[in-house]
């Protein structure tokens, strides 16, 4: 993953020192790394510590993405496909029309009208992955981070 899309990331991971419930039932703590079983973390984490975390987290992430894709990715398409399997799971994303859409060579523009599909959590549209999917989708036609910020700032709730 690119630096702007870490950037992309963390803005959507907002940092939390400290363990959270992420309102799907599961503990996550830094930048939305989610407390596997037998991790402690006892002592709020610090900035670099939750950088460190997501470092390891997103290159898993893009491990399963790219077992998923055979299709050719620039660096921006790289970026919002290793946010969205961040986000969404790899299973989700092995089973999705816009892996299909992409492996099979879809227009682009096509392919980027499919993270707009993916608002709902446990069945319910949720507004902040609205706002996620479209900054994912402006980043994989090439959105970079002024374009990215200003969707995210111009879909927030005032």
């Amino acid at each position: 993953m690119t630096l702007t899309g870490l950037g992309m990331l963390k803005m959507f991971e907002v940092f939390k020192a400290e363990p959270y419930n992420d309102g799907r039932g599961f503990m996550t703590v830094g930048y939305g790394h989610l407390i596997k079983p037998g991790e402690v973390f006892s002592a709020p984490l610090t900035e670099q510590q939750a950088e460190d975390l997501l470092a390891k987290d997103v290159l898993a992430h893009e491990q399963d993405m790219m077992r998923l894709v055979s299709a050719p990715l620039v660096d921006h398409e790289h970026d919002a496909l290793s946010s969205f399997v961040f986000n969404a799971g790899a299973g989700n994303f092995q089973t999705s029309t816009l892996r299909r859409m992409l492996n099979s060579g879809s227009p682009r523009s096509e392919i980027a009208e499919q993270f707009p599909k993916w608002v709902y959590s446990g069945g319910k549209f949720t507004y902040g992955l609205a706002r996620r999917r479209l900054v994912e989708a402006a980043r994989f036609l090439g959105a970079g981070p002024v374009l990215m910020n200003e969707i995210w700032e111009r879909t927030a709730r005032h």
